[in-house]
This record gives C-alpha cells, sequence and structure tokens, in this order.
C-alpha cells in the first residue's frame, strides 16, 4: 500500500523528471517485489498460530458466502453478458403464385404462408456496448471503483473463513489497502494525475460501496436493469460452492478430533 502511495502520488514528477518508461518499469519491479514478498510470508506463515475465531459458527459462513459471493457478483459483471446460445428467427415465406387470384381481398392460400420460425444458435455471450448518457452504467452505480472494491469484499469474505493470523491478515489487508488507494485515486484524478474525475460524475457516484445508492444519489431500479444477472448466477454459485468446502471441511476436522 506504501509503495502504491508513494509512487502514485510522485508519477508527474517522476514522469517529467525520467520519463514514463522509466516510471512504469519502477512501478511494475516495486510492485511485483512487494506482491512476491506477500505470497512468501503467507506461504511460509501458512497453519501457523493460534486460532482467532471459530469458523465453523453459521453467521460467520454466512457473512463469508455474502462477502465473496458480492465479489465475484462484481468481477462477473465485467465480463460480456451471457445469452441463451439459441435464439429463433422469424421466417417470412414467399407468396405462393395465384394466377386465378382476381386481387382483390386476401389471397385463398393465406393460411398456408404465416410467417414461421426457426430456431438458430448465436454466441453465448453478448459483446454488444453498454453504456449510458451520464457514464453511470451497471455497478458503477454500487461504486465508482467496481473492480477495486469486488477484490476488496471477497478478500474480506476470505479473511473471515480464516481463523489463523496469517490468513485473516493476508487477505483482510487487501479491503483497507482498496479502500486507501481508491480515495487517493480520487485525489489523482481531481488534480488530473493519471485521470481526471468530473464533479457530476463525482457528485452521482461513490467510492464506498452501496453509498449512492443508499443516499438516493443512484436508482437501484437502474441498477437492476443494468445488472447482468447470468453472469451473477455464475458468481453466487461459485461462492456458494466456496462456502460448502469450508463447511465439509470443519466437518471433518471436528469428527477427526472427536475420534
Amino acid at each position: 500500500m506504501t509503495e502504491n502511495l508513494v509512487l502514485s502520488h510522485n508519477r508527474d514528477a517522476i514522469i517529467d523528471e525520467f520519463g514514463s518508461d522509466v516510471y512504469h518499469a519502477i512501478y511494475n519491479t516495486l510492485s511485483t517485489a512487494a506482491c512476491l514478498s506477500i505470497t512468501w510470508g503467507l506461504y511460509r506463515y501458512r497453519g501457523t498460530g493460534p486460532s482467532l475465531w471459530r469458523t465453523s459458527g453459521t453467521p460467520l459462513q454466512a457473512s463469508a458466502f455474502a462477502l465473496q459471493a458480492l465479489g465475484l457478483i462484481g468481477f462477473t459483471q465485467a465480463l460480456p453478458r451471457l445469452q441463451v446460445p439459441v435464439c429463433s428467427v422469424p421466417v417470412k415465406p414467399a407468396p405462393a403464385q395465384d394466377t386465378t387470384h382476381s386481387g382483390t381481398g386476401p389471397p385463398p392460400d393465406l393460411e398456408n404462408h404465416r410467417p414461421s420460425v426457426r430456431f438458430a444458435a448465436q454466441c453465448p455471450f453478448d459483446f454488444k456496448p453498454q453504456d449510458s448518457a451520464d457514464g453511470v452504467y451497471g455497478v458503477t452505480r454500487v461504486t465508482r471503483h467496481p473492480m477495486l472494491w469486488s477484490f476488496g469484499l471477497f478478500c474480506a469474505g476470505t479473511a473471515l473463513a480464516s481463523s489463523l493470523p496469517t490468513q485473516a491478515v493476508a487477505f483482510g489487508m487487501p479491503t483497507v489497502c482498496v479502500w486507501v488507494l481508491g480515495a487517493h485515486k480520487d485525489f489523482r484524478y481531481r488534480r488530473g494525475s493519471g485521470g481526471i474525475l468530473v464533479p457530476e460524475f463525482e457528485a452521482r457516484t461513490s467510492h464506498l460501496p452501496f453509498q449512492a445508492l443508499l443516499s438516493g444519489r443512484q436508482s437501484w431500479d437502474a441498477l437492476s436493469r443494468e445488472m447482468k444477472w447470468g453472469n451473477a448466477a455464475i458468481g453466487i454459485t461459485f461462492a456458494a460452492a466456496l462456502c460448502t468446502r469450508r463447511v465439509r471441511s470443519g466437518m471433518r476436522q471436528l469428527k477427526a478430533m472427536q475420534a
């Protein structure tokens, strides 16, 4: 978090002095080193330390499932909308030639030439662009940093489901990072550093998830219409699978202790 704050805060000064390529090389190198150090620490101290809380409790598992599901739903909204891979196509047959018809009134064989329907395969993903006039669409109504907070919420749920301090800290801190770094990103964009945060867009959205919706600045109905519910179902299913796996693992551990 510190590495990101220091480098991004001084982004313009570093680029002016050394160039964009040098800035990105430094940023990528230090970010990779920071992530590798976290990974090494998690691997080195995995399974050690006292148990912080019981992960077998139903309220805790329900909270972990809800947070992970919200995070995965957010991730799936970045994908193209899922759709049924088979669609119906109307087929309008050519009118039959009737040399005996006088030309007035309906042809005598009208019943035989009504439009029919055939089924055809279509791409299971809808790649049509989706946006709104004011730039606020879908999960942007929840937070203007949807991917950051999707990661943060999923990690928060994982931290709740982890009773050991190493895992709890490793998965809990990304939520803090998302909160701090998202606020700092807004601060930089207001100054025009690395991007632009238009005042009108900021007034209609929120950094913290659901704040704009709860305050009435965004519409729940619009969010419901714009959500990719098929994609969301996949995220919920995956979160449920993770929850089921944790519950079964906890039951096996409990049986082993009783034995």
